[in-house]
């Protein structure tokens, strides 16, 4: 398996047979049908950071995604990663742990001073891997 990891910088990175992948993802991820639309993926680059795995082996089908949403609070920048999901048939293979450095280094280097996520308890390898990269577990 070849993957490639890019960072959407503009929507025109993200075409229109990739929205479908997108969807299949969050709704794996969601437990419920989920539409990605165009419009939201321009509503939500400004300022965030999304990152996509592609299969480079199936034609760079996105197989894994995650996203950072940065914001300012009175006294700091802060972000908040969200969506971090990888397609049934590629898990096991580092590929969410790849996403997450990744979204950690593009906080680093935004000046991020807390990143937040949240996950639900029955992500079990997920919370794993969260708490493997620094994050508490807040009850």
């Amino acid at each position: 398996m070849r993957l490639t990891y890019e960072f959407i910088e503009r929507h025109e990175q993200i075409g229109p047979e990739d929205l479908p992948a997108i969807s299949q993802l969050l709704t794996q991820l969601h437990n419920r049908p989920c539409e990605f639309h165009r419009q939201r993926l321009e509503a939500m680059l400004p300022g965030n950071q999304f990152l996509v795995a592609r299969d480079l082996e199936t034609g760079g089908k996105i197989i894994g995604m995650g996203f950072l949403a940065c914001y300012m609070t009175p006294t700091d920048k802060n972000g908040r990663i969200e969506d971090v999901v990888v397609e049934e048939a590629y898990r096991g293979q580092k590929i969410g742990l790849r996403l997450m450095e990744m979204l950690l280094e593009a906080a680093r280097e935004s000046g991020l001073v807390q990143v937040s996520l949240t996950s639900g308890p029955r992500r079990a390898a997920a919370n794993g891997l969260y708490q493997r990269l620094g994050f508490e577990k807040i009850e």
